[in-house]
């Protein structure tokens, strides 16, 4: 899971970033949808590009449901309202969301102060000021608590700051429902493959159970407690995902 320090980290990378063109980001080409307004675009990137960084599995299906995925202000104020995550009351790596109902605008809340706020946004500019929902790029601005253009704020359910691990512990993608032994060949034996390569593994993530993935899948079985068998059941498919990487 994520914290919220992750997403915050992310959006900083790109302060200073500015569209090429009407709405043409980097953002809406990963989200599938570019040239239109990118502000909740813009958000639910981030928070993808913050899974995958930190070694998600599958961070398009964490980030939804972690985040809205959606280009709508309107349709992510009613996901945050459906699940009971929609307050008054800003916290960092929250979504303050601006104008009527919550659907001009969105950003990132970065800092919380006693009268105001920090927030990181796409597809505006540095004020409030004027058409700040229609912006060029990603900007910083720091925004009084009280200011009459904020609707609300969607918090994410992330996890603690303080965690008793090295790193975030992702649920396994969904195991196949077949066993993986030598001489297998499958697309579903590609993601264990990659994820042993991120563990530091030597393997290549061909999709073909050789000699190297057997020898990997022994070794791993009997850093991780189970019986040494070369086959990829449930147990040794859920492993790879669910123990630390030292």
């Amino acid at each position: 899971m994520l914290r919220a320090s992750d997403v915050v980290n992310e959006a900083e990378r790109y302060i200073g970033y500015r569209e090429s063109g009407n709405n043409r980001t980097e953002f809406g080409k990963e989200f599938g949808w570019n040239g239109v307004a990118w502000c909740q675009i813009f958000q639910a990137i981030v928070a993808k590009r913050a899974f995958k960084k930190a070694g998600s599995p599958e961070p398009r299906a964490h980030t939804s449901a972690l985040v809205p995925w959606t280009a709508s202000c309107l349709n992510a104020v009613a996901w945050f309202k459906s699940r009971g995550q929609f307050s008054q009351t800003p916290k960092v790596g929250s979504q303050v969301f601006y104008g009527p109902g919550g659907g001009t605008h969105v950003e990132l809340v970065t800092a919380v102060r006693g009268d105001s706020i920090t927030t990181i946004g796409g597809n505006t500019a540095g004020t409030l000021n004027g058409v700040y929902h229609n912006g060029n790029g990603v900007y910083r601005k720091t925004i009084r608590r009280n200011e009459p253009k904020i609707y609300g704020y969607g918090h994410p359910r992330y996890a603690a700051e303080q965690n008793p691990v090295t790193q975030p512990i992702y649920d396994p993608p969904k195991y196949p429902g077949r066993d993986f032994k030598l001489g297998s060949k499958s697309r579903f034996l590609i993601k264990w493959q990659k994820r042993m390569s991120r563990r530091g593994w030597t393997i290549a993530a061909d999709g073909v159970f050789g000699p190297q993935t057997l020898g990997v899948v022994r070794a791993f079985q009997r850093q991780a407690g189970l019986t040494p068998d070369g086959v990829i059941g449930p147990k040794t498919w859920a492993a790879a995902w669910s123990l630390p990487i030292t």
